[in-house]
């Protein structure tokens, strides 16, 4: 992902149109945001949960083998 650096337009020299195609477009933005932080938080659930289990083997092997 790379960030490119946007002047912020100048809101008070927008007309009403613009102004709405603006938010329609800052709305399409945070709502592809939440997709992409509820995937983010659904795939660390799924890397705890195998890290988790991996360590329990690891002690379980210690106990039989150590």
């Amino acid at each position: 992902m790379t960030k490119t650096t946007v002047s912020p337009p100048d809101l008070d020299q927008l007309d009403e149109h613009a102004l709405r195609a603006l938010v329609r477009q800052l709305m399409g933005n945070v709502e592809h945001l939440t997709k992409d932080v509820t995937y983010l938080g659904q795939d660390n659930q799924f890397k705890d949960a195998h890290i988790r289990k991996l360590t329990h083997e690891i002690a379980v092997f210690g106990q039989l083998y150590g």
